[in-house]
């Protein structure tokens, strides 16, 4: 993962990587980084806009690591009771680990005597995936009462709250045991 520089005062106009229309004015503070191997331009962000984790790492792990990103910033998002929503993108992480997985499995079998590293590799990747496989989202399937007015309306709506509340903090305790 590349190292990232705070800069606090520019010599010069820059322009900030995450919103492009965002111009960073000579004497406020600014980040760089040089993420992959001999970069010569450096990626350059204003604080307020520091860089994610997936952003700074170039191998194989940068496409779950952004997915997870996605993922957390989408519970965050979600509307109260959106089963679906939050089904989806619990299966867009799924998909990203496996994609993972399936190609660190394809490096590990290009070797033909086996290779520690990518064994280690594919255990961390199956390790991320089971996290999720265990994850299921239950919707709410109790019936609405009839009467809105009544306590058993105000009982139902708690309860609803209350399954929502812990089917996203499954799905954070999912996504914060992962680790790429």
């Amino acid at each position: 993962m590349a190292r990232v520089h705070k800069i606090t005062r520019s010599n010069k106009e820059h322009t900030c990587g995450h919103v492009p229309t965002h111009v960073i004015p000579k004497g406020d503070p600014y980040l760089w980084a040089k993420p992959g191997f001999r970069t010569r331009t450096p990626k350059i962000r204003c604080v307020d806009h520091p860089f994610r984790p997936s952003e700074l790492a170039t191998g194989l792990n940068a496409e779950p690591m952004a997915a997870q990103e996605e993922f957390d910033d989408t519970l965050g998002t979600l509307y109260r009771g959106d089963y679906d929503g939050l089904e989806a993108a619990v299966d867009a992480f799924r998909e990203a680990l496996e994609a993972y997985r399936a190609a660190r499995q394809e490096a590990l079998d290009a070797w033909e005597n086996g290779n520690s590293q990518f064994e280690q590799y594919v255990e961390e990747a199956e390790e991320a995936l089971g996290y999720l496989e265990d994850l299921t989202i239950d919707p709410f399937e109790e019936e609405e009462p009839e009467d809105a007015d009544s306590e058993e309306w105000a009982e139902w709506d708690a309860q609803a709250e209350d399954h929502w509340d812990e089917q996203i903090t499954n799905a954070e305790d999912a996504s914060a045991s992962v680790s790429l």
